[in-house]
């Protein structure tokens, strides 16, 4: 029975929840719903509203990152590529910072822009979730993205395929259906046709790092030993 007395059948509840505003008469309609369900119903309900439908192996799978050059940057251009990168996944998930300028003013306050400690705090203090870990490999990658987070990982970005050196942080922003990572690299592109890093920065956005580079540049020493960030909060403040 609806307010008018009509009799409207069955609710629609795609419908219901597609004009849901949070005012108070449909909060309340909410809540009395809540009260008078069974307990397996609702255990039902919030198991189906919460899963996240994993990625088929063979689709590409693409978070919707900013993308943030630190060649640009106001302060230490050449050195903030960790700064940038987790600016990038800071922002998406909802951090109330600018860009990468504004979120290194931050990460000064805990320490150097290449100290993963100073950075984890600096990501809390904008409402962040992360952890920095030595022992990841391509799962950890795959599992992240399908609960809908980046991973920012550092990476050898100077040499050969066969003696890496250097050190560079990165963000994973997708995966291919050839199982090839979506990046965001601040610094440009390690693929450019004349040499890694020698065409446009922006040649770093969205680029996409085979497993076969991936293999000798992040997990140089075995299957679980990449470096990285994992983030657990899908909005700053969750």
């Amino acid at each position: 029975m609806w307010r008018n007395g009509e009799e409207k059948g069955t609710i629609d509840f795609v419908q219901v929840f597609r004009f849901y505003q949070g005012r108070p008469h449909q909060n309340a309609a909410l809540k009395w719903l809540q009260q008078t369900s069974q307990p397996k119903t609702l255990e039902g309900f919030a198991c189906m509203w919460g899963r996240i439908p994993a990625a088929g192996k063979n689709r590409e799978l693409r978070l919707n990152v900013p993308y943030y050059e630190q060649t640009n940057n106001l302060y230490e251009p050449q050195r903030t590529c960790n700064t940038s990168s987790c600016a990038m996944v800071a922002r998406f998930l909802g951090a109330k910072i600018s860009g990468d300028d504004a979120y290194y003013q931050i990460v000064r306050k805990y320490g150097d822009t290449t100290d993963h400690g100073a950075q984890t705090k600096a990501l809390a203090q904008v409402g962040i979730k992360s952890t920095w870990n030595t022992n990841l490999g391509y799962d950890d990658l795959d599992r992240s993205l399908e609960a809908g987070l980046p991973i920012v990982i550092g990476i050898l970005h100077r040499g050969t395929l066969q003696s890496p050196t250097g050190g560079h942080m990165i963000v994973v922003v997708g995966r291919t259906p050839s199982h090839g990572y979506i990046c965001h690299d601040p610094y440009g592109s390690l693929l450019d046709p004349n040499g890694g890093y020698t065409g446009a920065v922006e040649n770093g956005k969205g680029v996409v790092y085979p497993r076969f580079v991936l293999n000798h540049r992040w997990l140089v020493e075995g299957e679980q030993s990449g470096w990285g960030r994992l983030f657990y909060a899908h909005k700053a403040g969750s």
